[in-house]
């Protein structure tokens, strides 16, 4: 029984790399729900750089689940973390522009949700990711509202981490459905990731996918 659950474990993990564009499944952990993953990849991150004594600044956009904004609150209480919002709901050209004019010499991450889940409003998240690659900053995306629907590759959009919900990777196939549903009434699935990554994620049953940058 354990060697048939560890093997739908596997066999979902490699399906959700499937569908995050990841060549290692190893780098996907199924977490309690997507807050979940968002503390434990950006939360880590942060804390990590703290431990160094370096300088930290950040930037989430005004669109962000209570999850990005509390979070980046407790983190500048605890690490003494600055942060900027960019405005993400007019003109994408706008959204960019705006990301430009706010990086620091000490910006270490952008962090942003794929798409609202209260206006009909989606992020330019390639054009995101390449402004992420040109100033050698982590990109952490929230995938909660688009994961499966829009089609986001982890490399081409230079994203560190991605996240998503169960209901948000329907459309991921029958198999990931079927291990998350039985793994949901137990503590998270966060199995043999042998190399420590970087990542993140909004909430219901949670997929963290993180690439090396």
């Amino acid at each position: 029984m354990s060697v048939r659950a560890s093997e739908a474990v596997y066999d979902a993990r490699c399906e959700a790399a499937g569908l995050f564009g990841l060549e290692r499944p190893e780098n996907v952990i199924f977490t309690q729900n997507a807050t979940h993953a968002l503390n434990l990849a950006v939360g880590g991150y942060v804390r990590g750089l703290h431990s160094r004594g370096e300088r930290q600044h950040y930037l989430i956009s005004d669109l962000e689940h209570n999850s990005v904004f509390r979070l980046i609150h407790r983190l500048k209480r605890e690490c003494g973390v600055s942060f900027d919002v960019f405005g993400a709901a007019g003109d994408p050209k706008d959204t960019i522009a705006d990301i430009r004019a706010k990086l620091r010499p000490y910006t270490r991450a952008v962090v942003c949700t794929g798409a609202s889940n209260v206006a009909p409003v989606t992020l330019p998240i390639a054009k995101i990711g390449a402004l992420c690659r040109e100033n050698g900053i982590a990109f952490f995306l929230d995938a909660s509202q688009v994961a499966g629907l829009y089609k986001y590759e982890q490399g081409r959009d230079n994203r560190a981490v991605r996240a998503g919900t169960q209901s948000a990777l329907r459309t991921a196939g029958k198999r990931i459905r079927r291990v998350l549903r039985r793994f949901r009434f137990f503590s998270p699935v966060a199995a043999d990731v042998r190399r420590k990554r970087r990542g993140v994620a909004g909430s219901g049953d949670g997929i963290l996918a993180a690439r090396k940058l």
